[in-house]
Protein backbone atom coordinates (compact mmCIF):
# COMPACT_ATOMS: atom_id res chain seq x y z
CA UNK A 1 0.00 0.00 0.00
CA UNK A 2 2.82 2.41 0.92
CA UNK A 3 4.66 1.60 -2.29
CA UNK A 4 1.52 2.34 -4.27
CA UNK A 5 1.21 5.69 -2.47
CA UNK A 6 4.85 6.55 -3.20
CA UNK A 7 4.41 5.62 -6.86
CA UNK A 8 1.28 7.77 -7.15
CA UNK A 9 3.02 10.70 -5.44
CA UNK A 10 6.05 10.49 -7.71
CA UNK A 11 3.85 10.36 -10.80
CA UNK A 12 1.88 13.39 -9.60
CA UNK A 13 5.09 15.33 -8.93
CA UNK A 14 6.37 14.40 -12.37
CA UNK A 15 3.24 15.78 -14.01
CA UNK A 16 3.51 18.99 -11.95
CA UNK A 17 7.15 19.51 -12.93
CA UNK A 18 6.40 18.76 -16.56
CA UNK A 19 3.51 21.25 -16.51
CA UNK A 20 5.70 23.91 -14.93
CA UNK A 21 8.36 23.32 -17.53
CA UNK A 22 5.81 23.73 -20.30
CA UNK A 23 4.50 26.95 -18.75
CA UNK A 24 7.81 28.65 -18.00
CA UNK A 25 10.08 27.52 -20.81
CA UNK A 26 8.88 30.05 -23.38
CA UNK A 27 11.33 32.91 -23.74
CA UNK A 28 10.24 36.06 -25.56
CA UNK A 29 12.58 37.24 -28.30
CA UNK A 30 10.42 40.15 -29.45
CA UNK A 31 7.17 41.58 -28.18
CA UNK A 32 5.43 44.70 -29.44
CA UNK A 33 2.14 45.81 -27.88
CA UNK A 34 1.59 48.74 -30.25
CA UNK A 35 0.39 50.83 -27.31
CA UNK A 36 2.33 53.93 -28.32
CA UNK A 37 1.61 57.20 -30.05
CA UNK A 38 -0.79 57.57 -32.97
CA UNK A 39 1.46 60.27 -34.45
CA UNK A 40 4.96 58.82 -33.93
CA UNK A 41 6.31 56.32 -36.45
CA UNK A 42 7.34 52.81 -35.40
CA UNK A 43 10.65 53.01 -37.27
CA UNK A 44 13.57 53.15 -34.83
CA UNK A 45 11.53 52.11 -31.81
CA UNK A 46 12.81 49.20 -29.73
CA UNK A 47 9.99 46.68 -29.13
CA UNK A 48 8.57 46.41 -25.60
CA UNK A 49 10.71 43.28 -25.32
CA UNK A 50 13.77 42.90 -27.53
CA UNK A 51 16.14 40.14 -26.50
CA UNK A 52 18.57 41.31 -29.19
CA UNK A 53 18.25 45.00 -28.37
CA UNK A 54 17.30 45.61 -32.01
CA UNK A 55 14.89 48.33 -33.08
CA UNK A 56 12.22 48.18 -35.74
CA UNK A 57 13.14 48.96 -39.34
CA UNK A 58 9.90 50.18 -40.89
CA UNK A 59 8.53 52.32 -43.69
CA UNK A 60 7.00 55.72 -43.03
CA UNK A 61 3.34 54.71 -42.75
CA UNK A 62 3.26 52.44 -39.67
CA UNK A 63 2.69 54.18 -36.33
CA UNK A 64 3.49 53.18 -32.77
CA UNK A 65 -0.18 52.57 -32.00
CA UNK A 66 -0.25 49.83 -34.66
CA UNK A 67 -2.10 51.72 -37.37
CA UNK A 68 -0.67 51.19 -40.84
CA UNK A 69 -1.72 53.67 -43.51
CA UNK A 70 -2.13 52.29 -47.00
CA UNK A 71 0.38 53.36 -49.63
CA UNK A 72 -1.46 54.31 -52.81
CA UNK A 73 0.21 53.25 -56.07
CA UNK A 74 -0.82 51.82 -59.42
CA UNK A 75 1.85 49.10 -59.58
CA UNK A 76 3.38 46.55 -57.18
CA UNK A 77 4.69 48.30 -54.08
CA UNK A 78 4.52 48.20 -50.32
CA UNK A 79 6.20 48.54 -46.95
CA UNK A 80 7.69 46.24 -44.32
CA UNK A 81 8.33 46.15 -40.58
CA UNK A 82 11.50 44.14 -39.95
CA UNK A 83 13.51 42.82 -36.99
CA UNK A 84 16.69 40.70 -37.21
CA UNK A 85 16.35 37.00 -36.46
CA UNK A 86 18.33 33.81 -37.04
CA UNK A 87 16.79 30.38 -36.47
CA UNK A 88 19.02 28.03 -34.46
CA UNK A 89 18.85 24.22 -34.39
CA UNK A 90 16.88 22.33 -31.72
CA UNK A 91 14.46 25.16 -30.96
CA UNK A 92 10.71 25.66 -31.13
CA UNK A 93 9.86 29.16 -32.37
CA UNK A 94 6.36 30.61 -32.08
CA UNK A 95 5.41 33.72 -34.07
CA UNK A 96 2.07 35.33 -33.18
CA UNK A 97 0.29 38.42 -34.42
CA UNK A 98 -3.23 39.83 -34.22
CA UNK A 99 -4.44 42.42 -36.73
CA UNK A 100 -7.49 43.89 -38.43
CA UNK A 101 -7.18 44.34 -42.19
CA UNK A 102 -10.53 44.68 -43.92
CA UNK A 103 -8.91 46.15 -47.04
CA UNK A 104 -8.22 44.45 -50.41
CA UNK A 105 -4.46 45.00 -50.06
CA UNK A 106 -2.84 42.17 -48.12
CA UNK A 107 -1.12 42.31 -44.77
CA UNK A 108 1.47 39.57 -44.25
CA UNK A 109 3.18 38.09 -41.17
CA UNK A 110 6.21 35.82 -41.17
CA UNK A 111 9.94 35.56 -41.59
CA UNK A 112 12.22 37.53 -43.90
CA UNK A 113 15.63 37.34 -45.50
CA UNK A 114 18.39 39.57 -44.09
CA UNK A 115 17.90 42.10 -46.89
CA UNK A 116 15.07 42.69 -49.36
CA UNK A 117 15.57 40.19 -52.23
CA UNK A 118 19.01 39.55 -50.63
CA UNK A 119 20.23 42.95 -51.82
CA UNK A 120 22.16 44.81 -49.11
CA UNK A 121 21.70 48.02 -51.06
CA UNK A 122 17.98 48.11 -50.22
CA UNK A 123 16.72 49.18 -46.79
CA UNK A 124 13.67 47.74 -45.04
CA UNK A 125 12.59 51.32 -44.38
CA UNK A 126 12.02 51.98 -48.08
CA UNK A 127 8.68 51.90 -49.86
CA UNK A 128 9.15 49.54 -52.80
CA UNK A 129 8.03 46.15 -54.08
CA UNK A 130 11.14 44.26 -52.89
CA UNK A 131 10.40 44.66 -49.17
CA UNK A 132 7.12 42.73 -49.29
CA UNK A 133 6.88 39.13 -48.11
CA UNK A 134 5.86 38.14 -51.64
CA UNK A 135 9.39 39.00 -52.72
CA UNK A 136 11.49 38.55 -49.56
CA UNK A 137 9.56 36.26 -47.22
CA UNK A 138 9.97 32.83 -45.67
CA UNK A 139 7.26 30.86 -43.86
CA UNK A 140 4.64 33.59 -44.09
CA UNK A 141 0.88 34.05 -44.18
CA UNK A 142 -1.29 36.87 -45.51
CA UNK A 143 -4.84 38.09 -45.05
CA UNK A 144 -6.98 40.63 -46.88
CA UNK A 145 -10.60 41.33 -47.83
CA UNK A 146 -10.87 40.71 -51.56
CA UNK A 147 -14.24 39.70 -52.97
CA UNK A 148 -13.12 37.71 -56.01
CA UNK A 149 -9.80 36.33 -54.70
CA UNK A 150 -8.73 34.26 -51.67
CA UNK A 151 -8.65 36.24 -48.44
CA UNK A 152 -5.91 34.11 -46.85
CA UNK A 153 -2.85 32.42 -48.31
CA UNK A 154 0.44 31.03 -47.04
CA UNK A 155 3.86 30.25 -48.49
CA UNK A 156 7.06 28.61 -47.29
CA UNK A 157 9.10 30.81 -49.65
CA UNK A 158 11.32 32.16 -50.80
CA UNK A 159 8.72 34.80 -51.66
CA UNK A 160 5.70 33.10 -53.25
CA UNK A 161 7.57 29.82 -53.75
CA UNK A 162 6.24 26.62 -52.16
CA UNK A 163 2.64 27.67 -51.64
CA UNK A 164 0.79 25.98 -48.77
CA UNK A 165 -2.28 24.65 -50.57
CA UNK A 166 -4.31 24.07 -47.39
CA UNK A 167 -4.35 27.84 -46.83
CA UNK A 168 -5.77 29.34 -49.98
CA UNK A 169 -9.29 30.67 -49.60
CA UNK A 170 -11.73 32.57 -47.44
CA UNK A 171 -10.86 30.79 -44.20
CA UNK A 172 -11.58 33.50 -41.61
CA UNK A 173 -13.51 36.76 -41.67
CA UNK A 174 -11.10 39.62 -42.52
CA UNK A 175 -13.61 42.13 -41.14
CA UNK A 176 -12.81 40.76 -37.68
CA UNK A 177 -9.49 40.57 -35.85
CA UNK A 178 -7.35 37.83 -37.37
CA UNK A 179 -4.99 35.89 -35.10
CA UNK A 180 -2.04 34.35 -36.90
CA UNK A 181 0.37 31.86 -35.35
CA UNK A 182 3.31 30.29 -37.18
CA UNK A 183 5.29 27.56 -35.40
CA UNK A 184 8.77 26.67 -36.61
CA UNK A 185 10.37 23.55 -35.10
CA UNK A 186 14.07 23.17 -35.83
CA UNK A 187 14.46 19.68 -34.33
CA UNK A 188 13.23 20.39 -30.80
CA UNK A 189 13.34 18.75 -28.28
CA UNK A 190 15.83 16.00 -29.18
CA UNK A 191 17.82 17.72 -31.95
CA UNK A 192 16.28 15.44 -34.56
CA UNK A 193 17.51 17.49 -37.51
CA UNK A 194 14.01 17.44 -39.01
CA UNK A 195 12.44 20.89 -39.44
CA UNK A 196 8.66 21.30 -39.36
CA UNK A 197 6.07 24.08 -39.44
CA UNK A 198 2.51 24.77 -38.35
CA UNK A 199 0.12 27.48 -39.53
CA UNK A 200 -2.68 28.53 -37.19
CA UNK A 201 -5.58 30.91 -37.92
CA UNK A 202 -7.78 32.09 -35.05
CA UNK A 203 -6.50 29.27 -32.82
CA UNK A 204 -7.24 26.58 -35.40
CA UNK A 205 -4.45 24.52 -36.95
CA UNK A 206 -4.77 24.91 -40.72
CA UNK A 207 -1.59 23.35 -42.11
CA UNK A 208 1.56 21.54 -41.01
CA UNK A 209 4.45 19.73 -42.61
CA UNK A 210 8.19 19.66 -43.12
CA UNK A 211 10.29 22.55 -44.36
CA UNK A 212 13.72 22.34 -45.97
CA UNK A 213 16.58 23.20 -43.64
CA UNK A 214 18.11 25.25 -46.45
CA UNK A 215 15.08 27.57 -46.42
CA UNK A 216 15.23 27.99 -42.65
CA UNK A 217 18.97 28.60 -42.85
CA UNK A 218 18.35 31.55 -45.15
CA UNK A 219 16.04 33.34 -42.71
CA UNK A 220 17.53 36.60 -41.49
CA UNK A 221 14.57 38.47 -40.07
CA UNK A 222 10.97 38.48 -38.94
CA UNK A 223 8.09 40.91 -39.20
CA UNK A 224 5.20 42.19 -41.27
CA UNK A 225 4.54 43.73 -44.67
CA UNK A 226 1.66 45.70 -46.15
CA UNK A 227 0.84 45.89 -49.83
CA UNK A 228 -0.09 49.06 -51.73
CA UNK A 229 -3.58 49.78 -53.01
CA UNK A 230 -4.59 51.43 -56.26
CA UNK A 231 -7.16 53.48 -54.35
CA UNK A 232 -7.04 55.09 -50.93
CA UNK A 233 -8.51 53.26 -47.94
CA UNK A 234 -8.39 53.39 -44.14
CA UNK A 235 -5.47 50.97 -43.76
CA UNK A 236 -4.91 48.26 -41.15
CA UNK A 237 -4.42 47.99 -37.39
CA UNK A 238 -2.08 45.66 -35.50
CA UNK A 239 -2.85 44.63 -31.93
CA UNK A 240 0.38 42.82 -31.01
CA UNK A 241 3.39 41.01 -32.45
CA UNK A 242 5.35 38.37 -30.54
CA UNK A 243 8.18 35.96 -31.32
CA UNK A 244 9.08 33.46 -28.61
CA UNK A 245 11.21 30.35 -28.32
CA UNK A 246 11.00 27.11 -26.36
CA UNK A 247 14.59 25.94 -25.83
CA UNK A 248 15.80 22.43 -25.09
CA UNK A 249 14.30 20.86 -21.93
CA UNK A 250 15.73 22.34 -18.74
CA UNK A 251 16.52 20.74 -15.42
CA UNK A 252 12.90 20.99 -14.24
CA UNK A 253 11.63 18.96 -17.17
CA UNK A 254 14.46 16.46 -16.84
CA UNK A 255 13.72 16.09 -13.13
CA UNK A 256 10.10 15.34 -14.01
CA UNK A 257 11.24 12.65 -16.43
CA UNK A 258 13.46 11.12 -13.73
CA UNK A 259 10.52 11.09 -11.32
CA UNK A 260 8.40 9.25 -13.86
CA UNK A 261 11.17 6.71 -14.34
CA UNK A 262 11.63 6.22 -10.61
CA UNK A 263 7.89 5.75 -10.14
CA UNK A 264 7.88 3.12 -12.87
CA UNK A 265 10.79 1.22 -11.27
CA UNK A 266 9.08 1.20 -7.87
CA UNK A 267 5.77 0.05 -9.34
CA UNK A 268 7.52 -2.76 -11.21
CA UNK A 269 9.38 -3.92 -8.12
CA UNK A 270 6.11 -4.21 -6.24
CA UNK A 271 4.91 -7.12 -8.44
Amino acid sequence: MKLKLVTTTLTTLAVVFATQAQQYQTNIIYYESFSGSATELLNGKVPDVSATGAAWQVGNLLYQNGHWDTYVADSANGQAAWLPFTALPNKLYILECSFLNSQPNWLAVGFFSSYPVNNSGISWTETRWEVRHSNSGYLWMLSRNHGDQPDQQAFLGYGTGNQVTAINGDLVDPNQWVNVKIVLNTGWPNDSGSYTYEYWLNDQLRASGTIATSLVGSIGGVGLSYERSATANSGADIDYFRLSVVPEPNSIALFGILLLGLGYVISRSNF
